[in-house]
């Protein structure tokens, strides 16, 4: 008799929860080349939730200013390839902000955010410990 094995959803196969694609330049612990065409894939959970950190304040929130949760979904997930509105719904409910609301930035943010994207992108979270140990580690290094 063989075992029923639920298939992970390939972000969290790849170790790239929050779905980064392919593109150029390589973050610490992303594998030189993925098992995926499209989409990166990293050592560890570990590195791919750092990885997505970085992204989202370095690039995101310092380079773009996006500072909002539809300004930062929006270009995470344009509506050529998602359902924009929903996803921005779906993180505002999870992180408790309204769509066009300013974001305050700390640790418990981007703690919750993760964890919101995470689910999204998957339909399973991580475990909350990993994403914590994360942010707590990484978070005031990206500030600056």
């Amino acid at each position: 008799m063989k075992k029923n094995k639920a298939i992970k959803p390939r972000g969290i196969r790849l170790n790239n929860p929050c779905n980064l694609r392919q593109g150029q330049g390589r973050f610490i612990g992303e594998y030189e080349i993925s098992k995926d065409n499209e989409f990166r894939q990293f050592k560890s959970m570990v590195f791919g939730i750092r990885a997505a950190l970085h992204l989202l304040i370095k690039t995101y929130y310092y380079l773009h200013r996006l500072r909002t949760v539809r300004g930062i979904i929006n270009r995470w997930a344009p509506s050529n390839e998602n359902n924009t509105e929903a996803y921005i719904e779906a993180m505002c409910k999870e992180v408790g902000l309204k769509p066009d609301e300013y974001i305050e930035m700390s640790e418990d943010f981007w703690i919750r955010f993760l964890d919101a994207m995470i689910n999204i992108e998957n339909g399973v979270r991580v475990e909350r410990w990993v994403i914590e140990a994360v942010v707590k580690k990484y978070y005031h290094q990206f500030r600056n």
